[in-house]
């Protein structure tokens, strides 16, 4: 996994927030959300896969690696001090945040007990923006066929595709699944609204917790509608924007009423800034606070699982 954090200057901060982006997207594309969120008094880290190419064996790694980012004690990631996730202090507001195929994970994680209670004890909020649960190629005339002819072929890039949808046209190839994953990550989706359904909510853990879906009337991408399904079901607060499209971190607007959400919450808890050492471990080498033209990079796809997800704690940890 690769990172990148911005703290405001001085580190006086009151609100924290981790993030796990979505599926292919470059971590340069978040650099300037976060800047903003920094200048508001927002210390922001956000985390990102490296990307499968066109491999189908990547969503059980994907699901380990988030467990690593928000609720590592499930993994037995217990090494020191410096990697056990808790709250350093009590007087600011963590949120776990995601997006997109993020979003995805970061909701499975919230309907396991066992992973629903950790989140509990590490945050106080969290918010999911464009959280995928199914793509909108989902209903595409000849979908399955298109698979099998085309699977490792980005996902809109044929002719039959583009008559009916666009949303090619707003994305480099390389940041778009292949028909074969989106069909992967389609049932996956469509798996969780199911269970969310069928269990009736989120895991009673989270009792209390409050989770906020952010979802862009424009994303071409996500299918919005579940998501709505989805915070009906659980009675999570769900804002939609007009003329958001799926990077809605993008848009100004967003930043603001998460921040807005963000600090009523701090506000109705009474709780103040309070000063905490500057992130600038720049030799940490998920760090790249310090160096954002490395911020696209990504680390060695080989590797041990849980070493792996050790770093995605650490990497969040150094920020701390």
């Amino acid at each position: 996994m690769d990172t990148i954090s911005r703290a405001p200057e001085g580190g006086t901060f009151s609100v924290q927030i981790e993030c796990l982006k979505g599926f292919k997207s470059a971590l340069r594309s978040w650099i300037s959300a976060i800047e903003d969120m920094a200048e508001k008094g927002y210390s922001t880290t956000v985390s990102g896969f490296k990307s499968p190419d066109t491999r189908l064996n990547f969503l059980n790694r994907y699901r380990k690696l988030a467990k690593g980012v928000f609720c590592p004690e499930v993994l037995g990631i217990q090494k020191g001090a410096e990697q056990k996730h808790e709250k350093t202090n009590p007087d600011v507001l963590r949120v776990a945040a995601a997006h997109s195929l993020g979003g995805f994970l970061l909701t499975e994680l919230l309907t396991n007990d066992e992973t629903a209670e950790r989140i509990r004890e590490n945050y106080d909020a969290v918010v999911v923006i464009n959280g995928f649960m199914g793509s909108k190629y989902a209903n595409i005339p000849g979908r399955r066929l298109l698979t099998r002819l085309f699977p490792k072929t980005p996902v809109g890039t044929t002719g039959i595709e583009r008559i009916f949808s666009s949303a090619s046209a707003e994305y480099e190839p390389e940041e778009l699944p292949t028909h074969a994953q989106g069909l992967l990550l389609d049932r996956a989706g469509a798996a969780l609204v199911q269970k969310i359904q069928d269990q009736g909510g989120f895991s009673k853990k989270l009792q209390g917790m409050p989770i906020l879906f952010i979802t862009g009337n424009d994303d071409k991408v996500c299918n919005n509608k579940a998501v709505q399904k989805v915070a009906a079901i659980t009675g999570a607060e769900v804002e939609a924007f007009n003329s958001v499209d799926h990077y809605a971190m993008g848009d100004k607007r967003v930043r603001d009423f998460i921040t807005g959400w963000c600090n009523k919450l701090a506000r109705d808890k009474k709780w103040e800034p309070y000063v905490k050492i500057q992130a600038e471990q720049s030799a940490h080498p998920f760090n790249h606070a310090a160096h954002p033209e490395t911020a696209a990079q990504d680390v060695n796809w080989s590797g041990d699982i849980i070493e792996e997800a050790q770093d995605a704690y650490a990497s969040l940890a150094c920020t701390n």
